[in-house]
């Protein structure tokens, strides 16, 4: 007797559940051109790092866990890949310098996390930087939300307010409509 009630209890169990799990999303579609919507996006910490100037779109071909990024610029193109498994991958930036960066999705976003050296006004800075990409519920836009906060500076009196005795951010939210 205890043996068939628990039988039907997994029967009914397994019943249960097995919609759902046939119903639970996988991430979301990312593949395609998206051309940059510069009047949606928020670029004003951008004069730095010119992470988007000259950008016009992107073109993404999601193949799990490899991405690959084609960005398009009015100089030419800069392709990366990157591995949403965690996996390290090296690429190269627009001024030739390697940056490794780790790569996975957390809930329906992708997160990106590398580290950036710049030398700006004669000081040179450590850079740590996360990306994170989602798209929109009705999948015609791309938000990329990249933060910037800096790991190494000179002395706090060479900085202005608010950043004197913190460590300063900067961030940019990059809007793509879908082509």
């Amino acid at each position: 007797m205890v043996k068939t009630f628990l039988s039907c209890v997994l029967l009914l169990t397994g019943a249960l559940v097995a919609p759902l799990a046939a119903q639970s999303p996988g991430p979301p579609e990312l593949s395609g051109t998206w051309k940059l919507n510069r009047d949606k996006s928020e670029l004003q910490d951008d004069y730095r790092y010119a992470v988007s100037r000259g950008e016009q779109s992107l073109t993404i071909d999601l193949r799990e866990p490899e991405v690959r990024m084609t960005r398009r610029y009015a100089s030419g193109d800069a392709i990366s890949v990157v591995y949403t498994d965690g996996r390290a991958a090296s690429n190269r930036d627009t001024n030739g310098e390697t940056i490794k960066s780790t790569t996975k999705w957390e809930g329906n976003k992708l997160i990106s996390r590398y580290a950036i050296h710049r030398s700006f006004e004669g000081n040179s800075e450590a850079v740590d930087v996360i990306d994170e990409w989602t798209v929109s519920s009705d999948g015609k836009t791309l938000t990329l939300k990249t933060t910037m906060r800096y790991l190494q500076r000179g002395t706090d009196a060479a900085h202005r307010e608010p950043f004197r005795g913190n460590v300063p951010r900067l961030w940019l939210k990059r809007i793509y409509d879908r082509t």
